[in-house]
């Protein structure tokens, strides 16, 4: 038997035969300690920190929190992912309390609400101290003076967060001890589906910890599972597209779990590079694409190694060769991404979970034809689901929370928990979203019109976001896009005409009525997807503006020429360090305003930033000049 499953197993069984509390899991992960815990990549190398050594900070921190005399209370903890963050939160179970995971992206008064409700408070963070009406204690004081041991039958059992804060509902999860370990216990069967989620590069498993902690998909999936089995995790100094990506080659990461967002980006990214090199090589890198799918339908598992060498060229500019296995979830994900990433050779996986439930699916086939299907793949072994009659998807099992608090009364729990997500399943016993029931549309003519299949059928590269929802009678479809505020005239032309293209391709039953343009977010900063609640109160309130059409939304400084020329100005003055005035459109870069070559590389990536293109210089091409700049980017941005 494989070490590693052999390892899981045994912890597994030890978990099954214990009384299944948080302790109990504390010992399993927290027994190896000479395992290397964490990694963060700095500019002078990589800090590592072994599980022994974080867990005698766990110890000085829970003695420290025990002699404020606090037992079998709820304590908020705040702060972005980090050692710290998990030094923290094992140091509040260890001291005989119950941690409650505050979401950074909810507002101070949400959180205040929530914490009245669970009789919190204190707050321990890290990071930057929060403005919250309590009792705050930075985690680096906790961690002084020498590690003291808290007896066991002390030590906390529970575990509250919140839902994602789409709605204003406060609406509070408390997992036990009990479902945790259910939850964990999961993985021996997730292990026999696929081999591969433990799989090694180099002898090392390594997990990047890019989901919220908060949330439960970063608490159970991306640390839960994994630290189960001892493995590495891969922290962030920022969550910059450049940190993230030197992260994961640096440290050689093998997992990513994210939510769809990233996947889109990536996907944004490597088709703007491929463009970028034009026709001939866009042509070129579809037909590799098409390859790869062809070789790992016909042999999954030689395939996948065919399909890397195949595409190790884009491979090297994305993740580079350590990535093995990936998940999806939190909410849909665009067909052309998942493909994307998977015909990369970077096996993408689709899974669903909720706050009140935990990961209940995903897809596990090691066959590239059955991930691109996007199912969210069969229950788990905890987990039992079944769809209503207008296909709304019930869960029950041993694993989902029990004890759920909405507007500060506890519900009663029944036995199947209504998710409110319409579903189907195919005759392999694979489940597959369809939509939300509270998102469908009742058209005039009687018809039932699910927005998310609209969604997933636009693509509209060039927007920052969309989002398809009813009219205010709720009888129609319309279709609101998101956009840059920074676009010129000639990308907002550009994004215009994809809209309508998309729209056209639309099948007709679900023809748009409308198409919106707004510069203002439609997900708040840091969420994980778009709520159509959130965008419908948002829009009451003013807080997002409509305009018919791109080029209202974005206002105009000019004619083309002049508004490229404005910010190609800027950008000169600040590589240069000189006023702006003193950029004339005729200077040259070098002989006339004093730059280097340096200064020049350093002017070409501030242009390919602003305005997402890649400039390329052949034999016949060049520019030196403000002018020659502008016509340059004229061209390209009518091309793209």
């Amino acid at each position: 038997m494989d070490p590693i499953v052999k390892f899981v197993r045994a912890n597994s069984d030890e978990l099954r035969r214990g009384n299944r509390t948080i302790r109990e899991i504390f010992d399993v992960i927290f027994r190896n300690e000479d395992n290397i815990m964490a990694e963060t990549p700095t500019a002078s190398g990589i800090t590592e920190v072994t599980y022994g050594e974080a867990k005698k900070r766990i110890a000085r921190a829970a003695r420290n929190i025990s002699r404020l005399g606090k037992r079998d209370e709820f304590i908020g903890l705040m702060g972005e992912n980090s050692v710290e963050w998990l030094v923290g939160f094992w140091a509040i179970l260890s001291s005989g309390n119950k941690p409650y995971l505050i979401n950074l992206m909810q507002p101070d008064g949400f959180t205040a609400d929530i914490m009245n409700t669970l009789g919190a408070d204190t707050v321990v963070y890290t990071g930057r101290e929060p403005k919250l009406k309590a009792d705050l204690i930075a985690l680096e004081g906790l961690e002084e003076g020498e590690p003291g041991e808290v007896p066991p039958e002390i030590f906390g059992n529970e575990i509250a967060l919140t839902t994602s804060g789409t709605t204003l509902r406060e609406k509070i999860c408390i997992y036990t001890g009990n479902e945790i370990t259910e939850q964990i216990i999961n993985c021996d069967s997730i292990i026999d589906a696929n081999p591969d989620i433990k799989a090694f590069y180099h002898g090392r498993l390594k997990m990047l910890m890019f989901l919220p902690l908060y949330h439960i998909f970063g608490l159970e999936a991306a640390y839960l599972w994994f630290a189960f089995g001892n493995v590495t995790f891969v922290f962030l100094p920022s969550y910059t597209p450049e940190a993230i990506m030197h992260a994961i080659r640096r440290c050689e990461v093998t997992h990513i779990f994210a939510v769809p967002l990233f996947w889109h980006t990536v996907e944004k990214s490597v088709m703007r590079e491929v463009r970028a090199k034009g026709d001939k090589t866009y042509k070129k890198f579809m037909k590799g694409l098409e390859l790869s799918e062809k070789l790992q339908a016909a042999f999954p598992k030689l395939g996948k190694k065919l399909a890397a060498r195949l595409m190790r060229e884009v491979r090297s500019e994305v993740f580079g060769d350590s990535v093995i296995f990936c998940i999806t979830g939190g909410s849909y994900i665009r067909s052309s991404a998942l493909r994307l990433v998977n015909c990369l050779g970077y096996a993408l996986y689709n899974g669903y979970g909720m706050s009140e439930l935990g990961i209940t699916s995903v897809e596990l086939s090691k066959n590239i034809k059955d991930r691109l299907k996007g199912s969210i793949g069969k229950p788990f072994e905890s987990i039992g689901y079944d769809l209503a009659e207008d296909g709304r998807l019930l869960v029950r099992g041993s694993s989902i929370c029990r004890r759920v608090i909405v507007d500060g009364e506890e519900e009663q729990a029944d036995e199947w928990f209504d998710t409110g997500d319409v579903m189907h399943k195919d005759a392999d016993g694979r489940y597959y979203i369809d939509g939300r029931m509270s998102d469908v549309v009742v058209s005039d003519n009687g018809e039932n019109l699910n927005p998310d299949v609209a969604e997933r059928a636009l693509d509209i590269p060039g927007a920052s976001g969309f989002t398809v929802l009813g009219d205010e009678k709720n009888e129609k479809l319309v279709l609101i896009v998101s956009m840059p505020r920074t676009l010129v005239d000639v990308q907002r032309e550009k994004l215009a005409a994809d809209v309508e293209k998309s729209v056209a391709a639309l099948p007709l039953s679900y023809r748009i009525s409308r198409v919106y343009y707004t510069c203002d977010p439609l997900m708040e900063e840091g969420g994980i997807k778009v709520s159509r609640d959130a965008v419908r109160r948002k829009l009451a309130s003013g807080e997002i503006a409509l305009f018919d059409s791109a080029a209202d939304a974005g206002g105009s400084v000019g004619s083309i020429d002049s508004e490229i020329k404005a910010i190609l100005v800027k950008i000169f003055a600040r590589v240069l360090d000189i006023k702006e005035e003193d950029v004339r459109p005729d200077a040259h870069f070098m002989n006339e305003l004093g730059g280097s070559s340096l200064d020049y590389f350093t002017l070409i990536g501030e242009i390919d930033k602003r305005f997402e293109v890649r400039l390329t210089f052949g034999e016949d091409e060049f520019a030196y000049t403000l002018n020659e700049f502008a016509a340059m980017l004229e061209k390209l941005l009518k091309k793209l």
